[in-house]
């Protein structure tokens, strides 16, 4: 398959991304979300909610608060104060929905005002769907400019006996992103959500998760700084932290030129 075949179709998916409602909506309708809580859990006096022992389930015990999630991305990203996140979107970007809805279910009534405002948390999967479509477009830019012709993508160790969107799709994968980059920005100690105690699924459950966070990071820059910012996010901070996987020197070095680029541009957000 031509490079410039998938290029030109990971480009049409960040544009369409932004254009389609569930993308564009973060622009106007998800900082409403922010602002407007969902409305409050129902009393215990009326219908009793299907909940399990409290034994079944663990929250993941990570206290974030939006000052917290706000000086985190701020430092990853090396972001001057002037384009720092708003605190309640930092949060937002680093809440998975299961911390918001799987409350119900993991606690029996009766529940603390701490415990209700917990499940009112926006979360970060509109994110996660914006950041997944950049990283399919950075992703596919980047190596069409190192390999620019079907020929040297077919040399290339990188592709070894595999088509070149399925590789690519591998290498950003939710698991993966989370085992590389989720691990290297230490996403455990900050991202928020409830996890099932069970020790076959926990590991696994924990790298995908990682995994969306990092995606959400992404549309969260896209929507707070916009599309250059986001790539330049990619450069510095996404495609070092997969340059293992890579397997071609030429592939390495493509990356750490962008990378150099990059922090030459004055990093994500330039002063």
């Amino acid at each position: 398959m031509s490079t410039s075949r998938t290029v030109a179709s990971a480009s049409r998916a960040v544009r369409a991304a932004t254009r389609r409602p569930e993308a564009r909506l973060y622009s106007a309708a998800a900082a409403a979300e922010v602002s407007e809580p969902s409305a409050p859990l129902s009393s215990p006096s009326t219908a009793p909610l299907p909940h399990l022992p409290r034994s079944t389930y663990r929250r993941h015990a990570v206290e974030t608060t939006p000052a917290k999630a706000q000086a985190y991305l701020s430092d990853l990203l090396t972001l001057p104060p002037s384009a720092a996140f708003p605190p309640a979107l930092a949060l937002q970007i680093l809440t998975h929905k299961s911390y918001r809805f799987a409350h119900r279910i993991a606690h029996a009534p009766p529940y603390t005002p701490d415990e209700i405002a917990q499940s009112q948390a926006s979360h970060n999967e509109r994110l996660s769907f914006l950041g997944r479509r950049a990283l399919q477009a950075y992703t596919g830019m980047f190596v069409h400019s190192a390999l620019p012709s079907s020929s040297a993508a077919r040399a290339s160790p990188f592709f070894a006996a595999e088509a070149l969107e399925g590789r690519l799709e591998d290498l950003i994968h939710p698991t993966e992103l989370g085992k590389t980059v989720g691990n290297r920005w230490g996403l455990d100690n900050v991202m928020r959500w409830d996890r099932v105690v069970d020790e076959g699924r926990r590991q696994g459950g924990a790298r995908k998760i990682r995994g969306l966070t990092v995606e959400a990071i992404l549309g969260g820059v896209f929507t707070h700084l916009g599309s250059a910012a986001a790539q330049r996010a990619f450069y510095l901070h996404v495609l070092p932290a997969l340059a293992g996987q890579l397997e071609d020197p030429v592939l390495k070095q493509a990356a750490k030129k962008l990378e150099t680029s990059a922090q030459s541009a004055g990093g994500v957000a330039p002063k």
